[in-house]
């Protein structure tokens, strides 16, 4: 047992430690009256200890802050190229849909649907270009194939907010006989710490027309854990259109360990697909549709 004295030198050494560790002084330290009297030995060995402990301590608070100014300069970066992005997409777009420089001067062109616009399209753009991505092919079924030939556009943008950064999906819809929003969004919450973790995403409520539904809604529970788990468990008929009805992640707490990893999965899973769309399907629309990116 180690007496009160030599604890009580241990606090003091831990109080007076310097910044940097110099191993080399440390073996000198260590002398025949050190070998004599053990409790002095533990003394040395636990100082040893305790300073490189502080020193890697000093060395990881310097990280994370290196860290942070990382995060702040890379949200920089996105903002400005996000920016610099814009007009070849709105090109893109323009190309997609069969819009016309003159079309560009004339809205009420750009809005209607005559059969010569129509003709000028590429068909079923986005729709190709996702089922191009295996995991987002298995996320569309037949039945979306209908709905997603009416999608014109897909947006993103990064918002930041304190120490929130907000990612958003955007669907642009044309007018379709499925539902009547014209977009559809999916945020994402990041919390921007030291390593940006996602906090929870959102969805829109989509406004079906009267027997075009395709999701079915999860019957009200007693619980709202119930609910939660309800949806993780895909009792819901599988529909790309889920996406944008995702379960609340706020209440994962009350769970046990086993459903809480369930939620987690889910809620990774869900990320992971926001982000192909993000980084690969809005970046790289037209070499998916052409099939020159392909997945092994």
């Amino acid at each position: 047992m180690i007496s009160s004295r030599i604890r009580d030198k241990i606090i003091y050494w831990c109080e007076d430690f310097e910044e940097d560790f110099d191993e080399d002084s440390e073996e000198d330290s260590t002398d025949d009256s050190a070998e004599e009297d053990p409790q002095k030995e533990i003394l040395i060995r636990y100082r040893k200890m305790l300073q490189c402990q502080n020193s890697y301590c000093f060395r990881m608070n310097r990280l994370d802050k290196l860290n942070k100014r990382f995060e702040v300069k890379r949200d920089e970066l996105e903002a400005e190229y996000q920016k610099r992005y814009e007009p070849l997409y709105r090109r893109r777009y323009r190309i997609v849909n069969g819009i016309t420089a003159d079309d560009v001067n004339n809205e009420v062109a750009v809005d209607r649907e005559d059969k010569t616009t129509k003709d000028k399209r590429v068909p079923c753009f986005w729709l190709n270009a996702m089922k191009a991505n295996k995991l987002l092919a298995q996320e569309i079924t037949t039945r979306d194939e209908g709905p997603l030939k009416y999608l014109t556009d897909i947006m993103s943008w990064v918002e930041v907010k304190c120490s929130m950064k907000i990612f958003r999906l955007v669907f642009v819809f044309g007018c379709n006989p499925y539902f009547q929003n014209s977009t559809l969004h999916k945020p994402y919450d990041m919390f921007c710490s030291n390593w940006p973790r996602l906090e929870n995403r959102y969805g829109t409520e989509i406004k079906w027309h009267p027997g075009k539904r395709l999701t079915e809604e999860v019957p009200e529970m007693k619980s709202i854990t119930d609910q939660l788990l309800a949806k993780i468990a895909d009792q819901r008929s599988p529909s790309f259109f889920n996406f944008f009805d995702p379960p609340e992640y706020y209440y994962a707490s009350y769970l046990n360990d086993r459903n809480a990893q369930k939620v987690e999965d889910h809620l990774m899973r869900d990320y992971h697909i926001g982000a192909i769309i993000r980084d690969e399907i809005i970046p790289h629309a037209v070499l998916w549709y052409n099939g020159d990116l392909k997945e092994d």
